[in-house]
């Protein structure tokens, strides 16, 4: 079947690619840019670039030159792959449907209230899902009657990838976090009681409140990642994706206290993840378990294999300054993934040559 993957995160997209390929089909790219790594993936079987602002603002020449490009190609599907595809998608799903199928996404509404993180959370509190005390920062004058107990986390309401996340310890250093330059500091923004502990992760696809896949991951050092099973967790996400009647893929970030054990929501990320080559490793194709969904069609057998995961960039970058010791711990999967990266190099490379032209800036 052939496929166009909607991208505005390139990484993200890659790794769409990457499962569809593993399931058979064929992917296309509709490119918020160049996507220079995409373009040479051997994966990739057609690309067409758009300005990264029609994500948000869609207007008639790029939706009249994606149905163009999905006839030309006879795509079956469309799969947006990161958030602001997704926001993309639902403005124009009518538009698309006419001649085209659509990946499961939520509606609009399900999707802001999801990615904002402070209408996650007000969500969360009128339904009595378990979150840390929070707060909206909405001026550099209210830190002093914020109503927290210190430490705190504050981060902005729409970013992801820890973006703009710092733990802070006293009322005069939030001040001054809040009133120093720079564009992820400023109000309004979300503050939180720090939770001691540490962090887990549910990913996930449901629809129409339907949990239908699932798998627990946990960080096992850094840049190592274990599977898991924790009934607690998967049973808050149930709840989660009930209580909103939630479609599509998403990434759910909790904490486990170290207090009592408790678990509590931290934020949701509305999309794949970053580790979805993983989840694929682990024993969940979440792209082909989606299409199959949106066609009605039957759905494999659940799988979680409890794999633990070294992700490749650092394990390479370590043996390249001579420590060898995550290679020597790869497991069966890590090999596979590097075999999988291996049979096409030209996206990994133009990432990491990308990612360090970034560092030297």
């Amino acid at each position: 079947m052939n496929v166009l993957a909607v991208g505005h995160i390139e990484s993200l997209t890659l790794n769409v690619l990457r499962c569809l390929a593993s399931a058979g089909h064929r992917g296309y790219v509709m490119a918020a840019g160049e996507f220079r790594a995409a373009r040479g993936s051997r994966h990739c079987a057609g690309l067409f670039s758009v300005a990264a602002s029609e994500y948000s603002r869609p207007g008639e020449e790029t939706l009249s030159r994606m149905k163009d490009f999905c006839g030309k190609n006879n795509i079956e599907f469309v799969v947006p792959c990161d958030t602001m595809s997704i926001f993309f998608v639902c403005q124009v799903r009518d538009r698309i449907e006419r001649y085209c199928r659509l990946f499961p996404v939520p509606p609009m509404q399900t999707l802001e209230t999801m990615n904002d993180k402070w209408s996650f959370s007000r969500f969360l509190e009128a339904r009595g899902l378990p979150q840390p005390r929070t707060r909206l920062l909405e001026t550099a004058s209210g830190v002093p009657a914020l109503g927290l107990a210190y430490p705190v986390v504050v981060k902005p309401l729409d970013q992801g990838d820890g973006i703009g996340v710092k733990k802070i310890d006293s009322v005069e250093d939030l001040t001054a976090h809040v009133l120093a330059p720079g564009r992820f500091n400023r109000p309004p923004l979300v503050a939180q009681e720090f939770v001691p502990g540490h962090d887990i992760d549910m990913n996930l696809l449901a629809v129409e409140g339907r949990l239908l896949a699932w798998n627990i991951q946990e960080s096992a050092g850094p840049g190592v990642i274990r599977f898991v099973e924790n009934g607690a967790v998967a049973e808050l996400g149930r709840r989660l994706v009930e209580a909103s009647g939630f479609t599509g893929v998403a990434n759910l970030d909790m904490r486990l206290d170290d207090r009592d054990g408790s678990c509590r929501f931290i934020e949701c990320n509305p999309r794949f993840w970053g580790s979805l080559r993983a989840s694929l490793w682990d024993g969940i194709n979440f792209v082909e378990t989606g299409l199959l969904a949106a066609q009605g069609k039957p759905l494999p057998a659940p799988v979680r294999r409890g794999i633990r995961y070294e992700v490749p960039s650092k394990a390479l970058a370590a043996a390249r300054s001579g420590d060898f010791s995550p290679l020597g711990s790869f497991s069966r999967a890590n090999w596979k993934d590097l075999g999988l990266l291996a049979s096409d190099p030209v996206p990994f490379c133009r990432l990491a040559m990308k990612r360090l032209r970034e560092k030297r800036r």
